[in-house]
């Protein structure tokens, strides 16, 4: 599956748009000599969702930055395809790996027996750098190839070549330099014997290849001397005496070298051997002392006459005997290796021989039952128990020690015909050894420590411990320290000693049983999870006995620790070998722990293009996944095929299109890609035919809505993308709407046509001045359309549903007429009648009685045509300011003169008045002149 997806990276590579990317290389250990590491390093941009390499030689890797090793040598090409979201990008560069160097290295000779030159050669690449290392503290980084170096000194030299070659590959040997003297050694047929001896010796050399030894020169340490071509000689002893042989070589180089054979002795026979002796008879409990005498000799080898024999240089020997009776020996002097003829002589040995056994009675530990084994004739035993207690007589006694001690037991026998006598003695062990152990209850995996006390003082006892759940093997320790695994109550533990073969095996119990208790702790995982997958935990932990409960639970997980019975399902989020570790304690104190192991593997790679896409219905896509593990296709469409790497599918509705890959331990990678299909459609106008009067403006409406929207022509469209436009054209028009999906696929039009009718016109004529209460006709110009009349407002006119009205002007006005056509089309127009406005017009009483009875009590302007009085000012005589309003409507007595200053009657006098003030036209008129205030 590999390589087809390989293949089919290759394919995909023109769907995406180009992408910066780009990667590096670069040796683990500096060169690119098979084998070599190399670590990559990719550089793409815009946040890809996968990687895919091929390193050339079949491998891929689906790492962001792999590290591979190039075990061959060869040129590789390596490719790296990125995968984003709906495209890929990729890059392919070539890796050359260089054939690892090789050398061996030689020598003209690895030997030479005095200074000189050697020449080295190396073998290996011919386009290569030569570095030597000479071993004696010189070396050579020229290059040469071959190289001649001469050794100043004696020595063994190792001499290292290091050859690198133009890609630096490195390869190196080794050879070992012996600049040394020949080494000779020897053999010699025989070193005693008598004269005259014949011998042979033999040279063994070791000198450099292609030398050879001139001459062997001999000095057989005896005055006599020869020269050789062979590395043998023959030479003949004719004096006694010791000698010292040598030999010096001289090799054909002109070197030289010595060896010293080992001493060489030869003699005559010694004359006249005598040998007796010290005493003919002895007790057995006594040595025999034996001498031997003969001139010249310096060993005497002696025979007992009991199977066994000894050598000495002294004329003087002793030996003990261990039977009873006549002893014939024998014995020969020798005069450096030269032996006499044998001598002979007797001894007698006598008296009584001490020995016994015993055993231990097992039903009572402290009784010793001996058994007399001595030999001779015996008159009296004597027994010397150790203990204290009373000595016994009799051959082979019972005897009661007390339980606990080491006792030295002795028996002594006497011969009394002869006087002699001889003991024998033993150590006796009594004991009676305690088992404790200071546990009555032990946690379990806890240590507790089990003693053996008043034990047997025997060096060689042996102990087995039978403690809870185990048996030990034989040891000799009395201690015993011991983790207990298995719980239970132990009514029985106990300790065997072996005390030798003498003896019965002891056992001493504990006085007490053993309880091992604690947590009983276990827990329940799956062996093997995917990675971010959850692992349920089940904790099956009780304590050993119902009424210990566990307080306090610690699991270690992914190291969290979490304190709880039952922690909740743990998500891993690193692949490889986990564990989760329980620890427990009880509220004894007692702590145990539990481990168990999750395999958490990791998921298969899986890469899904496009990441979504949209297609015109009829139109097919390829769907491509790279993935490293068995693929399955899924939809809610039509799928060509459910394992293929690439499938070409043409949904008709929107679909989605999910795959699936499952790695050999179970773990699941999915993708899915969305597919939005744009279906055909048709474009109708709601309102298709409007008719609106010239001025007014209709509202467009198309359907189907959501899709992309342009009007033709666009002017006068107040928003030319709106699904409902507002359009005012002057003049009948058609619009065309023309809709299409967003992604180009389909599209259709609606035409729709606005019927502007023909407008309604009225001109109702230039604005009027007339004088007060003066009559006239207004007569606007109509369009011959017009049906209906309305003026406003009524004003003064004497209708206002007539076409030309008739008024009588006693006010200004501003009349509109508003026409309507036989189409419904409206036209306005308006005319103002304005009342003739100058100073006449503006009128002021020239006297004024403000006394408070209602009758002419306030001055204020009135007049005919004005607007606004801008300005109302009375003066004074003395020309003073007593009163002033401003912009006020004519008419009107709120804004009068009440004839006070300052709040207090004015005095009567006659005053100066000055009135600016607007006509109803907007002209200014102004006037002034008195007014009398009258009491």
């Amino acid at each position: 599956m590999k390589t087809l997806t390989i293949a089919i990276l290759l394919f995909v590579g023109s769907l995406g748009k180009a992408q910066p990317l780009d990667f590096t290389f670069q040796s683990v250990n500096g060169n690119f000599c098979a084998p070599s590491q190399i670590n990559f390093t990719q550089s793409a941009t815009n946040n890809p969702t996968g990687y895919m390499w091929n390193f050339g030689d079949g491998s891929i890797s689906n790492s962001a930055n792999p590290t591979y090793t190039y075990s061959l040598s060869g040129t590789y090409t390596v490719k790296l395809i990125v995968i984003y979201a709906n495209s890929t990008a990729e890059v392919s560069k070539q890796i050359v790996i260089h054939q690892p160097n090789s050398v061996s290295l030689t020598a003209d000779r690895n030997y030479i027996c005095r200074p000189g030159n050697i020449t080295f050669t190396g073998t290996g690449k011919s386009q290569a750098n030569y570095t030597w290392d000479f071993g004696d503290g010189s070396s050579s980084g020229n290059g040469g190839n071959p190289v001649t170096h001469s050794y100043g000194n004696f020595g063994t030299y190792t001499v290292s070549l290091n050859v690198t070659d133009s890609w630096g590959c490195t390869a190196s040997a080794n050879t070992i330099i012996d600049v040394k003297r020949p080494n000779v050694s020897g053999t010699v047929s025989a070193t005693s014997g008598c004269i005259p001896y014949g011998t042979s010796f033999v040279a063994n050399t070791t000198i450099p290849i292609n030398s050879t030894v001139a001459t062997y020169a001999w000095d057989f340490g005896d005055g006599n001397t020869t020269t050789t071509t062979v590395n043998t000689a023959n030479h003949t002893y004719t004096a006694r005496g010791s000698y010292t042989p040598q030999l010096t070589i001289t090799t054909s180089e002109g070197c030289t070298a010595n060896f010293v054979y080992p001493n060489v002795a030869f003699g005559s026979p010694p004359p006249g051997i005598n040998a007796y002796p010290a005493s003919d008879s002895i007790c057995a409990s006594n040595d025999a002392v034996l001498i031997a005498k003969a001139p010249n000799s310096n060993l005497y080898i002696w025979q007992f006459g009991d199977g066994t024999t000894a050598s000495t240089g002294d004329t003087l020997i002793s030996h003990k005997y261990n039977s009873l009776g006549l002893k014939t020996i024998s014995v020969r002097a020798y005069d450096n290796g030269c032996g006499s003829a044998p001598a002979t002589l007797n001894v007698e040995v006598i008296g009584v021989i001490a020995a016994f056994s015993y055993n231990i009675n097992c039903a009572g530990r402290s009784n010793v039952f001996f058994t007399n084994n001595s030999s001779g004739n015996i008159d009296s035993f004597l027994w010397i128990f150790g203990d204290g207690q009373q000595n016994d007589s009799i051959a082979s006694p019972m005897h009661s020690f007390p339980v606990t001690g080491t006792y030295n037991t002795a028996l002594r026998v006497i011969d009394s015909l002869t006087g002699c006598s001889d003991n024998f003695q033993t150590p006796i062990y009594t004991a009676v050894p305690r088992f404790i152990n200071d546990d009555t209850a032990v946690c379990r995996n806890s240590y507790t420590t089990f003693k053996v006390e008043n034990s047997y003082a025997n060096p060689a006892t042996l102990y087995t411990y039978h403690v809870p759940g185990t048996v030990s093997s034989p040891m000799s320790s009395e201690i015993l320290s011991y983790r207990p695994l298995y719980f239970g109550t132990y009514p029985v533990s106990y300790v065997e000693i072996d005390n030798g073969p003498n003896y019965c095996k002891d056992t001493a119990f504990l006085n007490h049983s053993i309880l091992v208790y604690g947590p009983s702790l276990n827990f329940t995982i799956d062996s093997s999870i995917c990675i971010y997958d959850t692992l349920s935990i089940n904790n099956l932990s009780i304590p050993y006995r119902s009424q210990d409960s566990i307080n306090s639970w610690l699991w270690n997980i992914q190291s969290n620790s979490i304190k709880a019975f039952q922690p909740s399902p743990q998500v891993f989020s690193a692949t490889g070998v986990q564990s989760v570790v329980l620890y427990a304690t009880d509220i004894n104190g007692c702590t145990d722990s539990l481990a168990k192991q999750v395999l958490v593997n990791g998921l298969p790679f899986l890469r899904l293009i496009p990441e979504s896409d949209t297609l015109c219905a009829g139109v097919a896509d390829s769907l491509i996944a790279f993935h490293t593990d068995p693929l399955i296709w899924s939809s809610n469409a039509t799928i060509p095929c459910v394992s293929c790497d690439t499938i070409a599918v043409a949904p008709s509705i929107d679909a989605f299109y999910a795959a699936q890959v499952t790695s050999s331990a179970g773990c699941v990678s999915r993708d899915t890609i969305p597919i939005r299909v744009y279906a055909p459609f048709n474009a109708f106008a709601l309102n298709p035919l409007s008719s609106i009067c010239p001025g007014d403006s209709v509202t467009l409406n198309v359907a189907p809505a959501g899709m992309a929207i342009r009007w033709v022509p666009a002017m006068g469209i107040q928003n030319a993308n709106a699904y409902d436009p507002v359009v005012a054209p002057v003049q009948t028009s058609q619009y065309q709407a023309i809709l299409y999906d967003s992604v180009g696929c389909f599209s259709d039009s609606a035409l729709f046509t606005v019927n502007v009718k023909a407008p309604a016109v009225v001109d109702a004529g230039n604005d009027t001045i007339i004088a007060y209460n003066s009559s006239m006709t207004i007569n606007p110009q109509y369009s011959n359309n017009v049906v209906q009349y309305l003026w406003s407002p009524r004003g003064d006119l004497q209708c206002v549903g007539c076409p030309d009205p008739y008024l009588v002007a006693r006010d200004n006005y501003t009349y509109l007429i508003r026409v309507t056509s036989d189409s419904g089309c409206v036209a306005t127009d308006s005319i103002s009648v304005f009342i003739r406005c100058d100073d006449a017009s503006l009128l002021l009483p020239n006297a004024f009685t403000p006394n408070d009875d209602n009758l002419n009590d306030i001055l204020f302007p009135t007049g005919r045509g004005l607007g606004l009085i801008k300005r109302f000012m009375i003066y004074d005589r003395s020309g003073k300011l007593v009163f002033a309003k401003n912009n006020f409507r004519a008419n009107d007595p709120n804004y009068g003169w009440n004839g006070r200053i300052n709040g207090e009657p004015a005095s009567p006098a006659v005053y100066v008045y000055f009135i600016e003030a607007y006509c109803a036209k907007g002209n200014i008129i102004m006037k002034k002149g008195t007014v009398t205030l009258l009491k």
